[in-house]
């Protein structure tokens, strides 16, 4: 259960928010069409936090410039932001 709770950058087709029929555990209805724009099948990349799915990532640039936006899907405590924010860089130093 600990290990569910914490916050991590999914990948789009992340079987924690793919690999259910019924998305409401971890999603809010809401927020499906920002995880799955247009209904299209075509999965973004999630940011899962406490179980639940709280905004939308993905890696913009290249080289040097290269670094990962995030979409909050309401707004982040410190604490998380904090969170994010070290996922993303040790995701954009790994290359």
């Amino acid at each position: 259960r600990a290990a569910g709770r914490r916050t991590m950058l999914l990948p789009g087709f992340g079987e924690v928010v793919l690999g259910y029929a019924d998305r409401t555990v971890t999603l809010r209805r809401e927020d499906e069409q920002r995880v799955v724009p247009g209904r299209n099948g075509v999965f973004r990349p999630t940011v899962l936090h406490d179980g639940r799915v709280v905004g939308v990532w993905r890696v913009v640039g290249s080289g040097r410039s290269r670094r990962v936006e995030t979409e909050q899907f309401e707004p982040w405590t410190r604490s998380l932001a904090r969170e994010v924010a070290a996922l993303t860089e040790d995701m954009v130093a790994d290359g």
